[in-house]
């Protein structure tokens, strides 16, 4: 969490919270579990034990998300096509700038339908 553009205090207490919370609520189906297995309650016991394998995860997961999401113009797998977006650019302006007018992008498949529907 050391490369995100929010201060580092305010990502630290987001992740202290989501584990202070993760904590919690161990604690809370520990306990419930127990009462549970007192019990005899199998839907008592199932519920915590569901509950504590999901709920940690999503937590989890959206802090993983919002790390993958902070940063869209980098270089992963999942950012936007910085390199892409600046080679169209590049050819629309040159298009303008010759007079040509052109600053349609086709792609090959865009010419050949084109071609298709003109024989």
């Amino acid at each position: 969490h050391l490369k995100t553009m929010l201060p580092f205090t305010y990502v630290h207490l987001i992740v202290y919270v989501v584990f202070l919370n993760n904590f919690a609520l161990s604690i809370k189906c520990g306990i419930w579990l127990a009462v549970g297995i007192a019990e005899g309650s199998q839907p008592k016991i199932a519920a915590q034990l569901c509950y504590i394998l999901i709920v940690p995860q999503l937590y989890s997961s959206l802090l993983c998300v919002a790390y993958v999401l902070e940063d869209p113009f980098g270089d992963d797998l999942l950012d936007f096509p910085i390199a892409s977006f600046a080679q169209a650019i590049t050819r629309y302006m040159s298009s303008v700038e010759s007079g040509t007018g052109s600053v349609r992008h086709e792609t090959a498949a865009h010419g050949k339908l084109r071609q298709k529907f003109r024989d």
